[in-house]
């Protein structure tokens, strides 16, 4: 990531997709660069996040951003990074998949971390 937000006065956008780095992610990574956003794709591994980055440059902005959904200091640091180069997102995607214990069920899992930095992240 190396623009900083632009000026009110322009157009650009900001999205930012979790789990990016392949399937739905990334088709919705490439779909919204075809729209003029500057993507933010990120994958819990920096480097898979870079690779698949690399592979959508022909098509617009896309930054790759390491993140695991998973992982409060993961969040809170993707998220700090996001508000000093772009001040805030304009859309949000979670599709990062989440795993969690055999005891839990998808209903009660833990997304606590994605849940609160989402919600007071706002523009």
């Amino acid at each position: 990531m190396n623009q900083p937000r632009p000026s009110p006065e322009t157009s650009v956008r900001i999205a930012l997709v979790t789990g990016a780095n392949r399937g739905i992610g990334f088709e919705v990574c490439r779909q919204l660069a075809e729209r003029d956003f500057v993507v933010l794709l990120t994958a819990r591994d920096a480097a898979k996040a870079k690779t698949a980055a690399r592979k959508l440059a022909n098509v617009g902005t896309v930054d790759p951003l390491a993140l695991d959904v998973a992982d409060l200091s993961s969040i809170k640091k993707a998220a700090a990074e996001v508000a000093s180069r772009y001040g805030c997102l304009d859309v949000l995607v979670n599709n990062a998949g989440i795993n969690y214990d055999t005891w839990q069920t998808v209903e009660n899992a833990n997304i606590n971390g994605t849940v609160t930095e989402t919600t007071q992240r706002t523009c």
